[in-house]
């Protein structure tokens, strides 16, 4: 009994001894595991600290904006000018016979695609209020419709003898242009009635002009 008394006490005092051992070396390690496990948050959290919390007493920098800033809204092209004004005008008044009349009718039509490309470019502009593009798309109408005028009065004017003719339609004008010396007052009288019953214009707005 006595010798079993020992091994138990031998063997209780190695169990406790072998449990404080264990008991120190896992104290020991402890922080070194705890800082480790604990690292990656507390650098996250400063890291998101930075980016989201100001500094005290500053204010937030505006958000930034795509829209450009100090866009104006585009505006209507002036008319088309006539080809016998302008800088331009004075050489082509030089000219005379089938040159120019084929002269006047490339500037005439240089001049009404480049005032319907700017009436295009109103239309499709994003920065165009409803009215300017209303009045813009109701512009491009009537040049359609004055340049189908212009050709038939072209073509009606050659076959009533006029060997040339150019015409150009403008808001509040009908200039036309024959070849020919002079005209008679009968020749201005048929050409004025043609011109006004074809355009629904005044004859008082329209101005004929012989050219030789």
């Amino acid at each position: 009994m006595i010798v079993t008394k020992k091994e138990t006490v031998a063997s209780l005092a190695l169990l406790v001894l072998a449990g404080l051992f264990l008991y120190l070396g896992f104290t020991q390690e402890r922080p070194q595991w705890a800082e480790i496990a604990k690292s990656p948050q507390a650098t996250a959290a400063k890291t998101t600290t930075r980016v989201t919390a100001p500094a005290a007493g500053t204010k937030a920098a505006p958000a930034q904006t795509s829209a450009p800033q100090g866009t104006s809204a585009p505006k209507l092209p002036t008319p088309a000018q006539n080809p016998l004004e302008g800088p331009a005008a004075n050489k082509r008044k030089e000219k005379s016979g089938e040159e120019f009349f084929v002269e006047y009718r490339l500037e005439r039509d240089r001049v009404r695609s480049r005032e319907i490309e700017m009436l295009r470019e109103v239309i499709d502009n994003p920065n165009s209020s409803p009215q300017v593009r209303n009045e813009a798309q109701q512009r491009l109408i009537r040049l359609s419709e004055y340049m189908e005028q212009e050709m038939q009065l072209e073509a009606l004017l050659q076959a009533k003898g006029y060997p040339e003719a150019a015409v150009f339609i403008q808001p509040s004008t009908v200039n036309v242009i024959v070849r020919a010396p002079q005209l008679k007052d009968e020749d201005v009288n048929r050409i004025g009635e043609l011109v006004a019953r074809t355009t629904g214009r005044r004859q008082e707005q329209v101005v004929i002009m012989p050219w030789p």
